[in-house]
Protein backbone atom coordinates (compact mmCIF):
# COMPACT_ATOMS: atom_id res chain seq x y z
CA UNK A 1 0.00 0.00 0.00
CA UNK A 2 1.40 3.67 -1.19
CA UNK A 3 2.30 5.92 2.22
CA UNK A 4 -0.08 8.20 3.08
CA UNK A 5 2.80 10.90 3.22
CA UNK A 6 3.52 10.38 -0.72
CA UNK A 7 -0.33 11.30 -1.19
CA UNK A 8 0.38 13.95 0.37
CA UNK A 9 3.21 14.96 -1.16
CA UNK A 10 1.53 14.19 -4.76
CA UNK A 11 -1.26 16.37 -4.06
CA UNK A 12 1.13 19.25 -2.91
CA UNK A 13 2.90 18.57 -6.41
CA UNK A 14 -0.46 19.09 -7.83
CA UNK A 15 -1.25 22.52 -6.53
CA UNK A 16 2.34 23.77 -7.17
CA UNK A 17 2.02 22.59 -10.86
CA UNK A 18 -0.64 25.07 -11.33
CA UNK A 19 0.91 27.87 -9.07
CA UNK A 20 3.90 28.06 -9.30
CA UNK A 21 6.14 29.14 -6.33
CA UNK A 22 9.96 30.27 -6.14
CA UNK A 23 12.25 29.19 -3.68
CA UNK A 24 13.96 32.87 -3.86
CA UNK A 25 13.65 33.61 -7.43
CA UNK A 26 13.78 31.30 -10.42
CA UNK A 27 15.10 29.12 -11.65
CA UNK A 28 14.77 27.58 -7.97
CA UNK A 29 10.93 26.93 -7.87
CA UNK A 30 9.57 25.08 -5.23
CA UNK A 31 8.33 22.26 -7.47
CA UNK A 32 11.86 20.46 -8.57
CA UNK A 33 12.93 20.43 -4.79
CA UNK A 34 9.91 18.47 -3.75
CA UNK A 35 9.91 16.16 -6.92
CA UNK A 36 13.65 15.21 -5.93
CA UNK A 37 12.35 14.92 -1.99
CA UNK A 38 9.83 12.70 -2.89
CA UNK A 39 11.66 10.59 -5.38
CA UNK A 40 14.18 10.32 -2.63
CA UNK A 41 12.27 8.76 -0.24
CA UNK A 42 9.22 6.66 -2.10
CA UNK A 43 10.46 7.14 -5.90
CA UNK A 44 12.19 3.85 -7.95
CA UNK A 45 13.03 2.96 -11.29
CA UNK A 46 11.31 0.43 -13.34
CA UNK A 47 13.18 -2.02 -15.39
CA UNK A 48 11.80 -0.03 -18.70
CA UNK A 49 13.64 2.81 -17.25
CA UNK A 50 16.68 1.16 -17.92
CA UNK A 51 17.41 2.97 -20.93
CA UNK A 52 16.02 6.23 -19.61
CA UNK A 53 19.16 5.54 -17.06
CA UNK A 54 21.45 5.06 -19.27
CA UNK A 55 20.49 8.15 -21.04
CA UNK A 56 19.84 10.30 -18.07
CA UNK A 57 23.58 9.69 -16.76
CA UNK A 58 25.24 10.74 -20.08
CA UNK A 59 23.73 13.68 -20.59
CA UNK A 60 24.96 14.71 -17.22
CA UNK A 61 28.53 14.06 -18.35
CA UNK A 62 28.03 15.98 -21.81
CA UNK A 63 26.20 18.86 -19.63
CA UNK A 64 29.40 19.07 -17.67
CA UNK A 65 31.84 18.64 -20.69
CA UNK A 66 30.07 21.43 -22.94
CA UNK A 67 29.90 23.91 -20.14
CA UNK A 68 34.03 23.50 -19.67
CA UNK A 69 33.77 23.67 -23.15
CA UNK A 70 31.59 26.39 -22.85
CA UNK A 71 33.92 28.34 -20.68
CA UNK A 72 36.95 27.67 -22.29
CA UNK A 73 35.27 29.86 -25.51
CA UNK A 74 35.14 32.37 -23.17
CA UNK A 75 31.48 32.11 -22.73
CA UNK A 76 31.31 34.30 -19.12
CA UNK A 77 27.19 33.87 -18.18
CA UNK A 78 27.52 29.66 -17.32
CA UNK A 79 26.03 28.87 -13.75
CA UNK A 80 26.02 26.45 -11.89
CA UNK A 81 22.52 27.13 -10.90
CA UNK A 82 21.80 27.28 -14.72
CA UNK A 83 22.99 23.64 -14.94
CA UNK A 84 21.24 22.39 -11.61
CA UNK A 85 17.96 23.70 -13.49
CA UNK A 86 18.57 21.98 -16.43
CA UNK A 87 19.74 18.76 -15.18
CA UNK A 88 16.49 18.18 -11.86
CA UNK A 89 14.02 19.46 -14.79
CA UNK A 90 15.36 16.55 -17.16
CA UNK A 91 15.21 14.27 -14.71
CA UNK A 92 11.70 15.23 -13.56
CA UNK A 93 10.82 15.16 -17.21
CA UNK A 94 11.76 11.10 -17.33
CA UNK A 95 11.15 10.06 -14.08
CA UNK A 96 8.76 11.67 -12.07
CA UNK A 97 6.06 9.64 -13.12
CA UNK A 98 7.58 6.76 -10.58
CA UNK A 99 6.91 8.95 -7.72
CA UNK A 100 3.65 10.83 -8.09
CA UNK A 101 0.40 8.92 -6.94
CA UNK A 102 -1.14 9.99 -10.03
CA UNK A 103 -4.99 9.90 -8.82
CA UNK A 104 -4.21 12.47 -5.96
CA UNK A 105 -2.11 14.47 -8.22
CA UNK A 106 -4.84 14.97 -11.05
CA UNK A 107 -7.38 15.72 -8.36
CA UNK A 108 -5.08 18.47 -6.71
CA UNK A 109 -3.85 19.72 -9.80
CA UNK A 110 -7.16 20.49 -11.57
CA UNK A 111 -8.52 22.06 -8.24
CA UNK A 112 -5.64 24.30 -8.54
CA UNK A 113 -5.77 25.48 -12.60
CA UNK A 114 -9.39 26.02 -11.66
CA UNK A 115 -8.88 28.65 -8.80
CA UNK A 116 -6.04 30.30 -10.42
CA UNK A 117 -8.42 30.47 -14.09
CA UNK A 118 -10.87 31.74 -11.71
CA UNK A 119 -8.39 34.29 -10.43
CA UNK A 120 -6.81 35.79 -13.17
CA UNK A 121 -10.70 36.16 -14.96
CA UNK A 122 -11.42 37.69 -12.01
CA UNK A 123 -8.50 40.37 -12.86
CA UNK A 124 -8.57 40.75 -16.08
CA UNK A 125 -12.94 41.65 -15.43
CA UNK A 126 -11.64 43.71 -12.66
CA UNK A 127 -9.11 45.60 -14.35
CA UNK A 128 -11.38 46.34 -17.32
CA UNK A 129 -14.08 48.27 -14.89
CA UNK A 130 -11.78 50.22 -12.67
CA UNK A 131 -9.78 51.27 -16.23
CA UNK A 132 -12.76 51.66 -18.42
CA UNK A 133 -11.40 49.37 -21.22
CA UNK A 134 -9.80 45.44 -21.37
CA UNK A 135 -5.96 45.15 -21.80
CA UNK A 136 -4.97 45.46 -25.60
CA UNK A 137 -3.64 41.83 -25.10
CA UNK A 138 -2.26 42.01 -28.63
CA UNK A 139 0.48 43.99 -27.58
CA UNK A 140 3.33 42.27 -25.22
CA UNK A 141 2.83 44.94 -22.72
CA UNK A 142 -1.40 44.09 -22.29
CA UNK A 143 -0.23 40.25 -22.41
CA UNK A 144 2.03 40.89 -18.91
CA UNK A 145 -1.04 43.20 -17.67
CA UNK A 146 -1.25 40.66 -14.36
CA UNK A 147 3.12 40.59 -13.90
CA UNK A 148 3.72 39.56 -10.43
CA UNK A 149 0.41 38.55 -9.51
CA UNK A 150 0.06 36.01 -10.90
CA UNK A 151 0.56 35.32 -14.31
CA UNK A 152 4.01 35.97 -14.51
CA UNK A 153 5.13 34.43 -17.50
CA UNK A 154 1.92 34.54 -19.42
CA UNK A 155 3.13 31.38 -21.66
CA UNK A 156 4.10 29.53 -18.82
CA UNK A 157 0.37 30.11 -17.07
CA UNK A 158 -1.02 29.58 -20.65
CA UNK A 159 0.49 26.16 -21.19
CA UNK A 160 -0.33 24.61 -17.84
CA UNK A 161 -4.19 25.57 -17.95
CA UNK A 162 -4.40 24.42 -21.57
CA UNK A 163 -3.23 21.18 -20.27
CA UNK A 164 -5.96 21.27 -17.76
CA UNK A 165 -8.46 22.07 -19.98
CA UNK A 166 -7.50 19.11 -22.41
CA UNK A 167 -7.69 16.84 -19.26
CA UNK A 168 -10.95 17.82 -17.71
CA UNK A 169 -12.21 17.49 -21.69
CA UNK A 170 -11.34 14.04 -21.16
CA UNK A 171 -12.94 13.57 -18.01
CA UNK A 172 -16.38 15.17 -19.41
CA UNK A 173 -16.13 18.31 -17.74
CA UNK A 174 -16.92 19.95 -20.67
CA UNK A 175 -18.17 23.19 -19.08
CA UNK A 176 -14.93 23.85 -16.98
CA UNK A 177 -12.73 22.59 -20.02
CA UNK A 178 -13.96 25.75 -21.65
CA UNK A 179 -13.76 28.14 -18.82
CA UNK A 180 -9.88 26.87 -18.80
CA UNK A 181 -9.04 27.27 -22.11
CA UNK A 182 -10.71 30.82 -22.44
CA UNK A 183 -8.76 32.48 -19.34
CA UNK A 184 -5.65 30.72 -21.26
CA UNK A 185 -6.59 32.74 -24.42
CA UNK A 186 -6.64 36.15 -22.18
CA UNK A 187 -2.77 35.94 -22.27
CA UNK A 188 -2.95 36.20 -25.90
CA UNK A 189 -0.73 33.34 -26.13
CA UNK A 190 -0.68 31.15 -29.56
CA UNK A 191 -0.12 27.70 -27.37
CA UNK A 192 -4.43 27.66 -25.94
CA UNK A 193 -4.86 28.70 -29.79
CA UNK A 194 -3.48 25.32 -31.02
CA UNK A 195 -5.43 23.46 -27.81
CA UNK A 196 -8.94 25.68 -28.66
CA UNK A 197 -8.30 24.30 -32.10
CA UNK A 198 -7.92 20.46 -30.86
CA UNK A 199 -10.49 20.84 -28.44
CA UNK A 200 -12.91 22.25 -31.13
CA UNK A 201 -12.23 19.11 -33.12
CA UNK A 202 -12.76 16.51 -30.67
CA UNK A 203 -15.43 17.88 -28.83
CA UNK A 204 -17.25 17.64 -33.27
CA UNK A 205 -15.84 14.23 -33.49
CA UNK A 206 -17.11 13.24 -29.95
CA UNK A 207 -20.74 14.55 -31.28
CA UNK A 208 -20.37 13.62 -35.22
CA UNK A 209 -17.70 10.75 -35.34
CA UNK A 210 -15.74 11.06 -38.88
CA UNK A 211 -18.72 12.38 -40.77
CA UNK A 212 -17.75 15.81 -39.04
CA UNK A 213 -14.08 15.84 -40.03
CA UNK A 214 -14.50 16.50 -44.34
CA UNK A 215 -17.38 19.33 -43.75
CA UNK A 216 -14.92 20.77 -41.32
CA UNK A 217 -11.77 20.78 -43.27
CA UNK A 218 -13.81 22.42 -46.06
CA UNK A 219 -15.40 25.35 -43.97
CA UNK A 220 -12.20 25.91 -42.75
CA UNK A 221 -10.80 26.39 -46.30
CA UNK A 222 -13.37 28.36 -47.81
CA UNK A 223 -14.44 30.10 -44.74
CA UNK A 224 -11.83 30.60 -42.05
CA UNK A 225 -9.25 31.47 -44.51
CA UNK A 226 -10.77 34.49 -45.67
CA UNK A 227 -12.16 35.33 -42.41
CA UNK A 228 -8.55 35.89 -41.42
CA UNK A 229 -8.09 37.58 -44.35
CA UNK A 230 -10.43 40.20 -43.56
CA UNK A 231 -9.01 40.33 -39.97
CA UNK A 232 -5.65 41.70 -41.30
CA UNK A 233 -6.95 43.90 -43.51
CA UNK A 234 -8.72 45.33 -40.44
CA UNK A 235 -6.91 44.99 -37.59
CA UNK A 236 -2.86 44.07 -39.16
CA UNK A 237 -1.75 44.18 -35.27
CA UNK A 238 -4.13 41.36 -34.54
CA UNK A 239 -2.65 38.90 -36.91
CA UNK A 240 0.62 40.07 -36.67
CA UNK A 241 0.55 38.89 -33.10
CA UNK A 242 -0.93 35.48 -34.02
CA UNK A 243 1.16 34.80 -37.04
CA UNK A 244 4.21 36.91 -36.62
CA UNK A 245 7.72 34.65 -37.37
CA UNK A 246 10.06 37.24 -37.73
CA UNK A 247 10.58 37.26 -34.15
CA UNK A 248 11.72 33.36 -34.66
CA UNK A 249 13.97 34.22 -37.68
CA UNK A 250 15.81 36.44 -35.46
CA UNK A 251 16.64 33.71 -32.71
CA UNK A 252 16.75 31.20 -35.50
CA UNK A 253 19.59 32.79 -36.89
CA UNK A 254 21.30 33.66 -33.35
CA UNK A 255 21.09 29.92 -32.51
CA UNK A 256 22.84 29.07 -35.66
CA UNK A 257 25.60 31.46 -35.43
CA UNK A 258 26.20 30.47 -31.79
CA UNK A 259 25.43 26.59 -32.67
CA UNK A 260 28.66 26.86 -35.53
CA UNK A 261 31.46 28.40 -32.89
CA UNK A 262 30.90 24.16 -31.33
CA UNK A 263 28.73 22.10 -33.24
CA UNK A 264 30.65 18.81 -31.98
CA UNK A 265 29.43 19.70 -27.71
CA UNK A 266 28.10 22.90 -28.03
CA UNK A 267 28.47 25.74 -26.02
CA UNK A 268 27.26 25.02 -22.36
CA UNK A 269 24.54 26.74 -20.43
CA UNK A 270 25.10 30.25 -22.05
CA UNK A 271 22.34 32.81 -21.06
CA UNK A 272 20.70 33.84 -24.14
CA UNK A 273 21.42 37.15 -23.66
CA UNK A 274 25.56 36.94 -24.52
CA UNK A 275 24.87 35.10 -27.92
CA UNK A 276 21.96 37.06 -28.95
CA UNK A 277 22.85 39.73 -31.62
CA UNK A 278 21.39 43.02 -30.53
CA UNK A 279 17.77 42.43 -30.37
CA UNK A 280 15.54 42.39 -27.74
CA UNK A 281 14.97 38.93 -26.82
CA UNK A 282 16.40 37.05 -23.93
CA UNK A 283 15.23 33.41 -24.18
CA UNK A 284 15.66 30.83 -26.81
CA UNK A 285 12.62 30.04 -27.52
CA UNK A 286 12.41 26.42 -28.49
CA UNK A 287 13.20 23.61 -26.16
CA UNK A 288 14.93 21.46 -29.04
CA UNK A 289 17.35 24.13 -30.03
CA UNK A 290 18.15 25.21 -26.78
CA UNK A 291 19.49 21.80 -25.98
CA UNK A 292 20.93 21.25 -29.81
CA UNK A 293 22.83 24.24 -28.67
CA UNK A 294 24.12 24.15 -25.71
CA UNK A 295 24.61 20.37 -25.81
CA UNK A 296 25.31 19.78 -29.52
CA UNK A 297 23.65 16.70 -31.10
CA UNK A 298 24.74 14.32 -29.05
CA UNK A 299 22.87 16.19 -26.52
CA UNK A 300 20.18 16.39 -28.66
CA UNK A 301 20.16 12.79 -29.05
CA UNK A 302 19.81 11.93 -25.53
CA UNK A 303 17.30 14.56 -25.02
CA UNK A 304 15.07 12.87 -27.51
CA UNK A 305 15.47 9.29 -25.43
CA UNK A 306 14.61 10.41 -22.22
CA UNK A 307 11.24 11.91 -24.10
CA UNK A 308 9.89 8.53 -25.45
CA UNK A 309 7.25 7.36 -23.75
CA UNK A 310 7.33 4.24 -21.50
CA UNK A 311 3.47 2.89 -21.92
CA UNK A 312 2.59 2.46 -25.71
CA UNK A 313 -0.63 3.22 -26.51
CA UNK A 314 -2.78 0.54 -28.56
CA UNK A 315 -4.42 2.91 -30.36
CA UNK A 316 -2.11 5.51 -32.73
CA UNK A 317 -4.70 8.57 -32.28
CA UNK A 318 -5.50 8.10 -28.22
CA UNK A 319 -6.39 10.71 -26.23
CA UNK A 320 -2.54 10.30 -24.89
CA UNK A 321 -0.97 10.42 -28.31
CA UNK A 322 -2.53 13.50 -29.19
CA UNK A 323 -1.57 15.54 -26.08
CA UNK A 324 2.17 14.10 -26.37
CA UNK A 325 1.95 15.14 -29.96
CA UNK A 326 0.88 18.54 -29.00
CA UNK A 327 3.74 19.09 -26.29
CA UNK A 328 5.99 18.53 -28.45
CA UNK A 329 5.31 20.75 -31.43
CA UNK A 330 4.64 23.21 -29.28
CA UNK A 331 7.80 22.64 -27.58
CA UNK A 332 9.57 23.65 -30.97
CA UNK A 333 8.94 27.49 -31.11
CA UNK A 334 9.16 27.78 -27.05
CA UNK A 335 10.64 27.15 -25.00
CA UNK A 336 8.87 25.76 -22.12
CA UNK A 337 9.41 22.00 -21.73
CA UNK A 338 11.80 22.48 -19.58
CA UNK A 339 9.57 24.30 -17.14
CA UNK A 340 9.26 21.58 -13.96
CA UNK A 341 5.29 22.46 -14.09
CA UNK A 342 5.49 21.13 -17.92
CA UNK A 343 8.19 18.58 -17.11
CA UNK A 344 6.44 16.88 -14.71
CA UNK A 345 2.94 16.65 -16.38
CA UNK A 346 4.46 15.51 -19.87
CA UNK A 347 6.53 12.75 -17.97
CA UNK A 348 2.65 11.76 -16.20
CA UNK A 349 1.19 11.60 -19.44
CA UNK A 350 3.94 10.06 -21.30
CA UNK A 351 4.67 6.96 -18.81
CA UNK A 352 1.20 6.74 -16.75
CA UNK A 353 -2.17 5.73 -18.42
CA UNK A 354 -3.47 9.43 -16.59
CA UNK A 355 -7.16 8.63 -17.86
CA UNK A 356 -5.97 9.11 -21.59
CA UNK A 357 -4.94 5.90 -23.14
CA UNK A 358 -8.50 5.57 -24.68
CA UNK A 359 -9.34 5.54 -28.46
CA UNK A 360 -10.84 8.79 -29.72
CA UNK A 361 -13.97 6.70 -30.45
CA UNK A 362 -14.32 6.47 -26.15
CA UNK A 363 -15.21 10.15 -25.87
CA UNK A 364 -18.36 11.01 -24.50
CA UNK A 365 -20.54 13.93 -26.23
Amino acid sequence: MEPTNNKVLSSIAGILTAIPIYIVQSPYYALTFLILFIHLFYGNFAAQDRLKIYAFTLLVILVLFSNIVGTLQGYMTISIPSIFYFLTTVFILAFAHNTINVNQFLRWFLIAAKLIALYVTFLFLSDAVFNGSFHNITTSEGRMWARDRVLGWPNGFAIVTSIAAYLCFVRNEKLWSFFLISAALITFSRMPMIFFVVLFFLQAFALFRYRILIPLFIVFIFYLVPFLYDIYITNEELLYRVFKYSDRLIILNNLIDAYSQSPAFGIGNVSYAEISLNDIYVSYHSTFLKVLVRYGPFGIFLFFLLLIPNKKSKYFFSLRNILLMVLLLLAIPQDYLLLPSIALLYSLVAHTDLLLNASLKEIKK
